[in-house]
């Protein structure tokens, strides 16, 4: 069961990274509408999301599940995929 909670884990990590990268490549400030602080938290929050699913895939090749980790990656995983939004232009 652990194996499979790992494989999920690192697969929802994957999908959170991806993301998150995809967004951050296509950040811009000067097309930003909102202010800096804005546009810096924007970027900041998916730096730390990012790293977090990291670490959690990480701590799931370890071998260390951490459920509380498990449950917000799968959960921002969940939140990604099944986003019904269309993608922005």
């Amino acid at each position: 069961m652990s194996a499979l909670l790992a494989f999920l884990t690192v697969l929802a990590a994957c999908c959170v990274i991806g993301h998150s990268v995809g967004i951050l490549n296509r950040l811009n400030w000067i097309t930003h509408e909102k202010s800096y602080a804005h546009f810096l938290g924007f970027g900041l929050g998916h730096v730390v999301l990012a790293t977090g699913a990291l670490l959690a895939a990480i701590d799931a090749l370890n071998g260390a599940l951490s459920l509380a980790g498990v449950i917000v990656v799968l959960a921002s995983a969940a939140l990604i995929v099944f986003d019904r939004r269309g993608p922005r232009r």
